[in-house]
C-alpha cells in the first residue's frame, strides 16, 4: 500500500503567526470591564482601518522578502526544495476577510463558484491526485534536516530557548522570534541591533484585536440573525460565523478519510466542491441580510481603539522604518552571503 502526506490547513485565521512569528502566546489579558455598546461612528472606524490596512500590507511585504531571504540562506547551504512560500493578500476585505477574520462569509466575488477558495486548503485536485508539493514529498529525514537548518539546532532542544519575545500589550499578541539558523540569520542581517525595537514596534502598530468583537451587544444580535438565516437554510447547528470555513474543511477531511490507500474519484471531488460551495453562498447570503460585517468591522474597531491609546503614533512610526527595511532586504537578496 502507498503512503503519503496529506496536508489539511485550518482556516487562513488560525496562521497569523506566520506573518513573522513562529509561535504565539495565548491572547492578551482581557480588560476586567468592557463596553458592551459600539460607539465609534463608521467614519472614524474607516479612518483607523485604513491606516491599520496599510501597515498591514507592509508587514506582509516584509514577511514576503523576508521569507526569499531564508529560501536564499537555505540555497546557501545546499537545501535546494522548499515549503511553498505563504502569500499575502493585498486587498482590504481580504486582508480584514481571509487573514484576520473581522469580516465573515466567503469573498463575494466568487463564492458561487469557489465556496471559500483559497481561504482554506484542500487535500485533492479536481482530478482527485493529492495536492502535494515537491516538499511534502520529501521523506521523514530529510525535512527534518530541513527545519534543523531553518530554525537551528536549539528549536529541537528543549533546554535551550533562543528566541525573541515581544508585544503582549497594546492588543497585541505575545509572539515569540526564533534568533538561531537561517530565521534567525536573517532577522539579524536585516535589523541588527534594532531587532527588538522594530519587532515591538511591529507588533503594536500591527495589533489584530479581534477577540472583543463578538461581545458587544449588536454583534451578538447580529450572529443570532445569522444563525436563525443559516437554520432557515438547512444548516442547522452552525453556531459562529466563523465555523463556517471549519465546516468546509470537515467536507475535505471526510472525503480524505473515506479514501485512505486511494484516490477519489472526480466525481466526489466535485461533489465535495459543490457541498462546500452551496454552504458558502448561503452563509454569504446571511452575513449581507443581517448587516454582520458593517457591525463586526466597527467593533473590532474600537476594541483595538480602545486597548491602545498610541497606536496611531505607532502607525506612523512603523511605516516609515518598514519601508526602510524593505530597501534593505532588496540589497541583501542581491549579495549578501549567509554562510
Amino acid at each position: 500500500m502507498r503512503t503519503r502526506t496529506r496536508v489539511i490547513a485550518i482556516s487562513t485565521v488560525a496562521l497569523l503567526a506566520a506573518t513573522g512569528c513562529q509561535s504565539e502566546s495565548d491572547e492578551p489579558e482581557r480588560w476586567a470591564e468592557r463596553p458592551t455598546e459600539i460607539s465609534v461612528t463608521d467614519e472614524e472606524a474607516e479612518h483607523f482601518i485604513a491606516n491599520w490596512v496599510e501597515n498591514i500590507r507592509l508587514r506582509f511585504e516584509l514577511t514576503t522578502v523576508r521569507q526569499r531571504l531564508e529560501v536564499e540562506c537555505m540555497n546557501q547551504h545546499g537545501f535546494t526544495v522548499h515549503p511553498d512560500q505563504q502569500t499575502w493578500p493585498t486587498d482590504r476585505d481580504e486582508i480584514l476577510g481571509k487573514q484576520f477574520g473581522v469580516l465573515a462569509g466567503p469573498n463575494p466575488i466568487n463564492a458561487g463558484e469557489l465556496g471559500y477558495g483559497d481561504m482554506i486548503q484542500r487535500p485533492f485536485a479536481a482530478t482527485g491526485i493529492p495536492n502535494m508539493s515537491d516538499f511534502d514529498r520529501l521523506s521523514v529525514d530529510e525535512s527534518q534536516a530541513y527545519y534543523r537548518q531553518l530554525w537551528g539546532e536549539s528549536a529541537f532542544d528543549d533546554d535551550h530557548d533562543d528566541t525573541l519575545t515581544v508585544g503582549g500589550d497594546q492588543g497585541s499578541s505575545e509572539i515569540r522570534y526564533r534568533l538561531t539558523g537561517c530565521e534567525g540569520a536573517v532577522y539579524e542581517a536585516l535589523y541588527e541591533e534594532d531587532l527588538r525595537s522594530f519587532l515591538s514596534l511591529k507588533s503594536a502598530a500591527s495589533a489584530s484585536g479581534g477577540f472583543f468583537v463578538d461581545e458587544y451587544d449588536e454583534v451578538k444580535e447580529a450572529n443570532f440573525a445569522w444563525v436563525t438565516c443559516m437554520e432557515s437554510a438547512g444548516f442547522t447547528g452552525v453556531t459562529e460565523p466563523s465555523h463556517t470555513r471549519d465546516i468546509a474543511i470537515d467536507l475535505w477531511l471526510d472525503l480524505d478519510s473515506d479514501h485512505l490507500g486511494s484516490n477519489p474519484s472526480p466525481a466526489d471531488v466535485d461533489a465535495t466542491m459543490r457541498a462546500e460551495v452551496e454552504l458558502a453562498t448561503t452563509d454569504l447570503a446571511c452575513v449581507e441580510e443581517t448587516d454582520l460585517n458593517p457591525l463586526r468591522l466597527r467593533a473590532w474597531a474600537q476594541g483595538i481603539m480602545l486597548s491602545s491609546e498610541a497606536l496611531e503614533v505607532d502607525f506612523f512610526q512603523f511605516r516609515e522604518q518598514a519601508e526602510a527595511y524593505l530597501v534593505k532586504a532588496q540589497t541583501l537578496l542581491e549579495s549578501y552571503d549567509f554562510t
